[in-house]
């Protein structure tokens, strides 16, 4: 079953309006992220363009930072298995690292 997460970040709602900031930074849309596309939903992020159709440069700049942060995700990998079955799975390390998540 497909689910889908829908969500705008401008403070005046779907649409572009005149005094319509960013009501998200990167760390609410990272969180957001993960409780959607981190828990299989499919996410739909709106950035309302103008009356001239741009993205104003605030929005612009969150959205590149967001894109950043979770690319940043997956950049490093701590471990890699293969051919696992059970429930049960312990992966062992000689680094000193943390994990934030197992895909």
């Amino acid at each position: 079953k497909s689910r889908e997460a829908d969500k705008t970040i401008s403070s005046s709602g779907w649409f572009w309006n005149t005094g319509g900031k960013p009501a998200m930074d990167v760390q609410g849309l990272l969180d957001l992220y993960l409780r959607s596309v981190g828990l299989g939903s499919n996410l739909i992020l709106n950035l309302p363009p103008d009356r001239s159709g741009q993205i104003g440069a605030d929005f612009v700049n969150i959205a590149e930072g967001f894109g950043k942060a979770v690319s940043g995700m997956y950049q490093s990998q701590v471990a890699s298995v293969k051919n696992v079955s059970g429930e049960t799975l312990v992966v062992s390390s000689d680094k000193n690292s943390s994990v934030s998540m197992v895909r």
